[in-house]
């Protein structure tokens, strides 16, 4: 794989699953375009680690987009951390469709004049 794709591959996957799971109605089926999508995207940063670490810098569009080393940790922990928050956000959905909190893709909405919050926060003085 030529390295500098890896530039273009990490801003193309998570459009592409977003227009994907955008279309698609069954909602297993979202949640399996959006679990392809953040482990693609995973694996794509960590990727693109292993190629900074052996050659030092990655430069794609000229030197326009750039990598070296600072990219490179910044990668690594947008792209675990990433992977894990997508993991995690399908059960949360799957909880808060169950509960009733979303409703055939229209979120609901508190009336007029209440929290948006299902649990009032306590107001502590300063």
């Amino acid at each position: 794989m030529e390295k500098s794709i890896l530039f273009y591959l990490l801003l193309a996957v998570p459009l592409a699953t977003s227009f994907l799971a955008f279309g698609i109605k069954p909602r297993r089926v979202v949640e399996a375009v959006h679990f392809a999508g953040i482990s693609i995207e995973a694996f794509l940063s960590l990727q693109m680690v292993q190629y900074v670490i052996r050659e030092e810098r990655l430069f794609a569009l000229g030197d326009m987009l750039y990598a070296d080393s600072l990219v490179a940790i910044l990668l690594l922990i947008i792209g675990v951390v990433g992977f894990l928050n997508g993991f995690y956000s399908i059960g949360h959905m799957r909880y808060d469709i169950s509960r009733g909190e979303i409703v055939s893709g229209k979120i609901k909405l508190p009336e007029k004049g209440k929290d948006f919050s299902p649990v009032r926060l306590r107001k502590y003085p300063l």
